[in-house]
């Protein structure tokens, strides 16, 4: 399954996360924690998507390996400024009370001399020049290098760390579960499908904004689940709504096709 498939999974109430319940009933090849932070975090990160929308999931071996702090520094990251910013940052404090870190992080490099979590990073799966690539944990990468030069030296920080690197498998693992099937059991709902369009040049985009527009101005949340249903409330409400029954119909027609809910 590729990463950019998890745009059409089920979501929060508001349509900013991915459920957990839907990802973890794919059984994916992957690690809790990686799980966590890269896929139901970010699986609805668009630069996440993409950077990594065309990646299999299930070909990708995961494990937790210690690297040093010159390794993780000459890692590739679409995220660099925001390493660099964070870097200098932890260079110049004086204490840990400038930081943003949470005291248990905090706890973690004054008592442990590394960080909290892992960060997680690609090896040979990106292209050159990403052959060594990180992937998320920009902040805790820039804060290492920074405390590791801190003139203050706030921290004894280690030379090694333990990070979660993510390979191409050898042997590939199979899908435990068709994830088609379980899109269907959690599909990305109507609502949250629509609205992904709201950015397109398309009558599909404009019925889109029109729908959202509605929505935002009766403070009438769309129950999830309930979608059509709604959304013909809404059209009944407001005939300014510039979107009509068939058109409706179309789009949701469009969208069960599109997950194959049918099948």
């Amino acid at each position: 399954m590729l990463f950019k498939e998890l745009t059409n999974f089920a979501r929060n109430h508001n349509g900013a996360a991915l459920v957990p319940k839907a990802i973890e009933a794919l059984e994916l090849p992957i690690p809790s924690d990686v799980l966590e932070q890269f896929v139901i975090d970010h699986g609805l990160n668009e630069e996440f998507q993409n950077c990594y929308g065309n990646l299999d999931l299930h070909r990708i071996a995961w494990h937790k390996e210690s690297l040093s702090i010159l390794s993780i520094s000459q890692c590739s990251s679409k995220y660099d400024s925001h390493v660099l910013r964070t870097r200098d940052t932890y260079e110049r404090i004086s204490s840990f009370k400038e930081s943003s870190l949470s005291h248990e992080a905090i706890r973690s490099w004054i008592d442990d001399g590394t960080w909290l979590r892992p960060p997680i990073f690609l090896f040979d799966v990106l292209p050159s020049p990403e052959c060594r690539h990180l992937v998320e944990g920009h902040a805790r990468v820039g804060a290492l290098q920074g405390l590791s030069k801190n003139q203050h030296s706030i921290a004894s920080v280690n030379t090694e760390h333990q990070c979660w690197i993510g390979r191409p498998s050898i042997n590939p693992v199979l899908a435990a579960k068709d994830w088609k099937e379980v899109r269907r059991q959690y599909p990305v709902e109507f609502k949250h499908w629509l609205y992904d369009s709201t950015e397109e040049n398309s009558a599909k985009g404009a019925y889109a904004c029109a729908v959202s527009d509605a929505e935002a101005e009766h403070r009438y949340e769309l129950d999830i689940g309930n979608d059509l249903h709604d959304i013909r409330r809404l059209l009944n409400h407001d005939p300014r709504i510039s979107i009509d029954e068939v058109s409706l119909l179309r789009l949701y027609d469009e969208w069960r096709t599109q997950l194959e809910l049918d099948a």
